[in-house]
């Protein structure tokens, strides 16, 4: 039987969803801009329902320097889309290879590389004072790396804790682990080489780049921090989530797999990132 958390949850990304649809039809008022760039991918399964995250970023009450779609042309071969998309006012940007969730992020670095970006999921949908208080809290830090959603770290006599076990972030956590769902804000010159190495990232941390970009951002000295403000819970598109990689992630472990792989291969000190609880394991 369905939780009464998921039903409500399911409730308001319906409601969410058609309001969305009901605007389309609308004029985009005047806004403000903001000098960021706005990078998200997607694949054939989410192509004709991303439209409602799509409408969600134009419908912010700030309007980003470009919103850029990045999609992979051996899944798009014919490069045809839906109406849907080609009439959403996003640049598409197209590129050999697939990165998967990766080619969000280093794609647009490199196309666009004096641009502070925001990544977002193609999964979510953004209310309208999103972006705004994104931009805001990167203007409270300057030169970090700053999201709206993540988790604290834990470890424990034996090393990491179980990622299902890691809490919320706060803004008192020193080296949160921010999740790409509520949206990352990379300001222009953070983003180095050793977060460009795609390959490592896909042979080691195939299903979450959040890890990766996060222990890139340590063995770079980047700081890393949650906004204030930050929003901690999102609508998502409904019919996306049969490909959430939710259950392979955190319900089948493969967090705890790849956060060890990174933390390996970036030579990541687990003392200095992670808060000590005391082992509840005999």
């Amino acid at each position: 039987m369905p939780s009464l958390s998921g039903v409500a949850n399911r409730a308001r990304s319906a409601a969410a969803e058609a309001r969305l649809r009901a605007l389309r039809a609308r004029d985009l008022p005047s806004r403000p801009n903001v000098d960021v760039t706005v990078a998200l991918t997607s694949f054939p399964a989410r192509i004709h329902d991303v439209w409602v995250t799509l409408e969600s970023l134009r419908r912010q009450s700030v309007r980003a320097r470009r919103v850029c779609l990045v999609l992979a042309e051996e899944e798009f071969p014919s490069r045809r889309l839906p109406a849907s998309v080609t009439e959403a006012g996003v640049d598409v940007v197209w590129v050999n290879g697939n990165a998967r969730s990766y080619k969000k992020l280093i794609p647009v670095v490199h196309a666009i590389p004096d641009s502070t970006i925001v990544t977002v999921d193609d999964d979510t949908i953004y209310p309208s004072q999103w972006l705004a208080s994104l931009v805001a809290a990167g203007a409270q830090h300057p030169g970090a790396i700053v999201g709206n959603r993540g988790t604290e770290i834990l470890r424990d006599e034996h090393g990491a804790r179980a990622y299902a076990e890691w809490p919320r972030a706060t803004t008192q956590s020193a080296h949160p682990l921010l999740k790409g769902n509520g949206g990352i804000l990379y300001p222009r010159g953070t983003i180095g080489p050793a977060f460009a190495d795609t390959e490592t990232a896909l042979r080691i941390c195939p299903t979450a780049d959040d890890l990766w970009f996060w222990a890139a951002a340590q063995a770079s000295s980047v700081p890393v921090r949650m906004a204030a403000s930050g929003r901690q819970d999102y609508s998502t598109v409904r019919r996306s989530q049969k490909h959430s990689l939710r259950q392979v992630n955190v319900e089948g472990g493969a967090n705890d797999r790849q956060f060890a792989a990174v933390v390996r291969h970036f030579d990541i000190d687990l003392e200095s990132v992670a808060r000590f609880v005391p082992s509840d394991r005999s």
